[in-house]
């Protein structure tokens, strides 16, 4: 009789473990699929999205002093960008009010410029930079010559976003070549050639598109 009994216990005790292997097995198999399938779209397989962020190269600009020489304009498109900094090359228009040349009769007042200006770490908000001008003075009364050019190199800081408004202070240096006459010793007359250089401030306004 005991063996009987013992027997039909050994048999329910088997079927409860079966069974309960049974009920837990599609939980975890459910689990086991819910997860690969977040793994497969979400971790091992990301979307792929590659959005490159626009960079402006043309640049507008109006300026104060400087190579315009006066009050002007200009535009520079930028050829070189690099990570820590950037070239640009471009040309400007300058204007030259009869208030400041009362004291000439009818000058021309305008003159055309072109440069070269290197921005060094132009992501930050403060960036330095080095340039060249070279500019055409189209005044009738200056060394007797319609046209007249001078190189004028400058250094600067830059404060803004390149990629949009951005305001610059340059410094330039005119090198100036100038002639006069005197009269010499024996009472004949001489033209001597002057060269001078001169330190310019200079600042613009810029929006780059």
């Amino acid at each position: 009789m005991w063996r009987t009994i013992l027997f039909f216990c050994f048999i329910s005790t088997a079927w409860a473990q079966s069974t309960d292997s049974l009920s837990a097995k599609p939980k975890g198999f459910i689990k086991q699929i819910r997860k690969n399938s977040d793994e497969f779209f979400f971790n091992e397989h990301p979307p792929k999205v590659h959005t490159k962020p626009r960079v402006h190269k043309n640049t507008i600009y109006l300026q104060a002093m400087g190579d315009t020489p006066y009050i002007g304009t200009g535009y520079r498109y930028r050829i070189l960008d690099k990570k820590t900094w950037s070239t640009e090359l471009g040309f400007g228009l300058g204007f030259s009010p009869h208030i400041f040349t009362t004291h000439i009769p009818r000058p021309k007042n305008y003159s055309f410029s072109h440069g070269l200006q290197l921005i060094y770490k132009r992501q930050r908000f403060v960036a330095p930079s080095i340039g060249y001008s070279g500019i055409w003075f189209s005044f009738e009364y200056y060394n007797g010559k319609t046209f007249n050019y001078e190189p004028a190199p400058n250094i600067g800081l830059r404060f803004g976003n390149s990629d949009s408004f951005a305001l610059n202070l340059l410094w330039f240096g005119y090198f100036k070549k100038s002639e006069y006459s005197k009269l010499s010793a024996d009472e004949k007359i001489q033209t001597v050639l002057r060269k001078n250089v001169w330190s310019i401030p200079s600042a613009n306004l810029q929006f780059s598109f």
